[in-house]
């Protein structure tokens, strides 16, 4: 993962929590958790819910790892 520059981990809620947050320490990621289903959080109550969450999560993780990309270096 570091060689190909991926600076996220996305990964489902229901997987073990700790355990995405270790592997993406450890290649040096920022762990993206997020619900797969509307209604599996408070304010994903829509399947348009659920896309502007996953939305907003990525738009942050990439906003935190921005300077970390080789192109803005």
């Amino acid at each position: 993962m570091h060689s190909q520059h991926i600076h996220i981990l996305w990964a489902e809620n229901y997987f073990d929590i700790a355990q995405v947050k270790k592997v993406a320490e450890r290649v040096g990621a920022r762990p993206v958790i997020v619900a797969l289903a509307p209604g599996s959080q408070p304010d994903m109550r829509t399947f348009f819910d659920m896309f502007d969450i996953w939305i907003r999560e990525l738009k942050n993780a990439a906003l935190e790892n921005g300077s970390r990309h080789p192109a803005s270096s």
